[in-house]
């Protein structure tokens, strides 16, 4: 009988590179990845804690995080009006005054602290605010609230800057369990304090009285407001969410030092470490 031939079958494509199995490099390695829900909402209370923590206390951390709120924010985004005059069947000096007379108007409310629902910041430091929130966070919050007009304050709009972890769950202990939920009346999931509809689509947010679990806040029962997205009436956005999505189904934000995190610890104690050599 004709002896059978052992055939090597050649691997194609990726198989003897980024997917191999062979490779005494990659053959241990096996990571899996799975829905943003996994991935991200499941960690981001370590993220969140460990991304603050490097950007307070380290200087490399810090440094990251005022750069890119330097660079991006700066003094702030200005208003400049340009309105479609030939659309509104204006003309070009009635354009000219409308324009003029809005910027003056926007600055009256923007330069002032009653811009601030605590009265400590303009709208350009709120967005600084935001911002930097953003990055530490992953997400940042900007929630529209109306006063009553005042002699001195004539509009009605406040803004409140959230931080990402005043959205949460309603009744939220921090289990996995209580990464989605349901909201019984209508049926939607929630989603670490984002409310979706059916078809995936935001139509709520979730907010605390407080930070959840905070220590000086023992005396305050959390409580849970919920936020339409979006008004009844104009469509008009209520809450801005300061976010980078990098996923489809991506309703929660990654902290800026998310990828470096690690590296960051390890250089922050070897730093400590030689500092304290160096000083004895």
């Amino acid at each position: 009988m004709a002896k059978k031939k052992n055939i090597d079958v050649k691997n194609s494509g990726y198989s003897d590179g980024g997917a191999s199995h062979k490779s005494n490099i990659l053959k241990s390695w096996n990571p899996t990845k799975l829905s943003s829900k996994a991935d991200i909402d499941v960690n981001l209370t370590t993220l969140r804690g460990r991304s603050a923590d490097q950007a307070i206390n380290t200087p490399i951390g810090a440094a990251a995080i005022s750069t890119s709120a330097t660079h991006t924010i700066g003094a702030g985004l200005r208003l400049s009006p340009r309105i479609r005059y030939k659309i509104l069947g204006l003309s070009d000096e009635e354009a000219r005054n409308w324009n003029k007379r809005t910027l003056a108007e926007f600055n009256l409310w923007a330069n002032s602290k009653y811009a601030d629902i605590y009265k400590r910041n303009n709208f350009f430091d709120l967005q600084d605010i935001a911002y930097t929130a953003y990055l530490i966070d992953g997400d940042s919050f900007a929630l529209f609230r109306r006063q009553t007009p005042t002699n001195y304050m004539p509009y009605t709009l406040i803004l409140q800057i959230l931080e990402g972890n005043r959205v949460s769950n309603p009744l939220d202990f921090g289990v996995l369990s209580n990464i989605v939920e349901t909201n019984e009346p209508n049926g939607n999931k929630i989603i670490s304090g984002v409310e979706i509809d059916k078809a995936g689509a935001i139509v709520a947010y979730w907010i605390s009285n407080k930070v959840p679990s905070d220590p000086f806040d023992i005396d305050t029962i959390t409580e849970w407001q919920r936020v339409k997205a979006f008004g009844n009436i104009t469509g008009a956005p209520n809450i801005l969410q300061i976010c980078h999505d990098t996923r489809a189904d991506q309703y929660r934000g990654v902290p800026y030092l998310a990828p470096v995190i690690e590296t960051l610890k390890q250089l922050s104690r070897y730093t400590t470490a030689e500092l304290g050599t160096v000083e004895k």
